[in-house]
């Protein structure tokens, strides 16, 4: 999937860079950080393998100014955050997939939840940063229309592409003249490459693809063509339907189907290519790393005029940009119904909004009649997408342009900037996930505190106290109750005592945790040894 190549690439990118400084690895255990600590020494970089629970704000505090996280939830970390100190450290997401609910809930989320100026949700082209606008106006203008809201502050939205590696594109002659030879590819023949998965709902449709290379073929004298379908079929029903689309509108192409997640095609297939042709009509796709990849190997691109490929492709520079149309609204409420209610798969959502995506097939057949006629074309378009994939897309690029995102949000949280919602003392830092002692309080007869009075009420034996403690069912959740000395030394300033105030007696245990103390003489009281109230 394309996230977890850009995550992977991003990774790989950030343990490469020279002035890395220090970095942690945030997870929910110690399992989960493991990978990381692989790749950092494998980056000859073991120094950077830490780790700090994920859901521990005020360790991450320690520990860094910036909390990358990658999806959009920054909602979920700044009310985790909120919990510690709202200054504590910057939060910085990022969007990939935009078109799934919960990733529409993540974004929506934003308005409400305790997001400040110095945190940051990158969005990876200019499409999918006016996607993110859209959803906010839509959802800032319900909280307008619902509390009367005059100050709905918005996070911040940089657009920051994703990369490649340049160097690891780049087509090797030997390669090229192997996986040709196999295929049965003449030196003179015209080989397009599409490289994907194959999905005609979830992905991009291929048949207009097909009927724009039938379409370019049909004149007499041009080199033979050959597509390369480097991929993998998301339904094994989908290659017959692929095969026979392409016997029917594209007979004098010749089509080669090939296991992209090989790692031997995916070294080569670049390098056997001739142009890359992806023409994709799904909202599911937000940037598009393939296009770019393809431009790293120096191969001129056919790409729709669709979300990131308007950012990293210039239309008549490196490639072609087709264009598309979509139906104004509201002409797919059926559609977000569907998905909405569970009656229509998430696949079936993004594909029927793909299958009302026009593209100019006229346009797309003649830039691939244009490429496939003109080789000093194709080596025009590709020299220049090479030159700015190095110069635009590469990792090293890509992360100068985080590295001082990361700079500016630090600049602002260490400024005067005001809170958005600061914290009251009187007040739930997360209203929808209170301390159950609160939002339960109706519950008993009384509340227990610093100043409830509890008496002794156990034997005198503190070795009955002992054994008392060590009864099964005792203790159903250890880790959040007092130690058994800390339970002795409050048992035995009680029964010294008779009565105390809860504080005091949780005091006397020594160990400067009165406040966590306090509760635990519930539990006593609990197993029969004191009497609270």
């Amino acid at each position: 999937m394309g996230r977890h190549a850009a995550g992977a690439g991003f990774l790989d990118g950030l343990l490469a860079a020279p002035d890395l400084g220090r970095i942690v690895c945030c997870a929910d255990n110690a399992d989960l950080a493991a990978p990381f600590a692989t790749a950092a020494a494998a980056a000859g970089r073991p120094d950077l393998a830490r780790w700090t629970p994920v859901f521990r704000p005020d360790l991450i505090a320690a520990q860094t100014p910036t909390l990358v996280i990658p999806d959009p939830n920054l909602a979920m970390h700044a009310w985790r955050r909120r919990r510690f100190r709202q200054r504590g450290y910057s939060i910085v997401g990022v969007t990939h997939t935009t078109a799934m609910q919960p990733v529409m809930d993540m974004i929506a989320g934003l308005l409400d939840a305790p997001v400040q100026g110095w945190d940051a949700l990158v969005c990876t082209s200019a499409a999918v940063r006016a996607m993110v606008e859209r959803l906010l106006d839509e959802r800032a203008a319900y909280l307008e229309d619902r509390f009367g809201a005059t100050r709905i502050p918005r996070p911040r939205l940089p657009v920051i592409p994703l990369g490649v590696r340049a160097r690891d594109h780049v087509r090797d002659g030997a390669l090229r003249s192997d996986l040709r030879g196999r295929l049965g590819i003449a030196p003179d023949d015209v080989a397009f490459l599409y490289v994907g998965r194959l999905d005609a709902l979830g992905k991009t449709n291929p048949l207009p693809m097909l009927l724009a290379l039938g379409a370019a073929t049909r004149a007499p004298g041009l080199p033979r063509a050959h597509l390369i379908l480097a991929g993998w079929f998301a339904r094994p029903a989908e290659e017959a339907q692929v095969r026979a689309a392409a016997a029917s509108v594209c007979p004098h192409v010749v089509l080669h189907l090939l296991d992209g997640r090989n790692a031997a095609v995916k070294a080569g297939i670049r390098s056997a290519a001739d142009v890359f042709v992806l023409l994709v009509d799904n909202v599911q796709e937000t940037f598009g790393l393939a296009p770019v990849e393809a431009m790293a190997a120096g191969l001129p691109v056919v790409v729709t005029d669709w979300n990131g490929f308007k950012d990293t492709v210039r239309d008549g520079v490196d490639g072609f940009r087709i264009p598309t149309a979509l139906p104004q609204p509201p002409l797919g409420l059926d559609l977000a119904l569907g998905y909405e209610t569970g009656q229509t798969s998430y696949d079936a959502y993004v594909g029927g909004a793909s299958q009302f995506t026009a593209i100019d097939g006229p346009a797309a057949a003649d830039a691939c009649r244009r490429l496939l006629a003109d080789p000093a074309l194709r080596a025009r378009m590709g020299a220049a997408g090479a030159e700015r994939a190095a110069a635009l897309f590469d990792w090293a690029v890509v992360l100068r342009r985080w590295r001082a995102l990361w700079d500016e949000l630090d600049a602002v949280r260490l400024s005067d900037e005001a809170e958005q919602a600061p914290r009251r003392a009187d007040a739930e830092p997360v209203p929808a996930r209170p301390d159950p002692f609160n939002v339960f309080a109706a519950w008993p007869t009384t509340a227990l505190h610093a100043g409830t009075p509890v008496s002794f009420v156990g034997p005198d034996d503190p070795s009955a106290w002992r054994a008392r403690l060590a009864l099964p069912l005792a203790a159903v959740l250890p880790d959040s109750l007092p130690s058994t000395e800390e339970a002795l030394a409050m048992l035995a300033a009680l029964s010294r005592a008779g009565t105390l105030a809860a504080g005091d007696a949780a005091a006397a245990a020594g160990t400067g945790r009165t406040a966590r103390l306090i509760r635990g003489l519930a539990w006593l009281a609990k197993l029969g040894l004191v009497r609270v109230g």
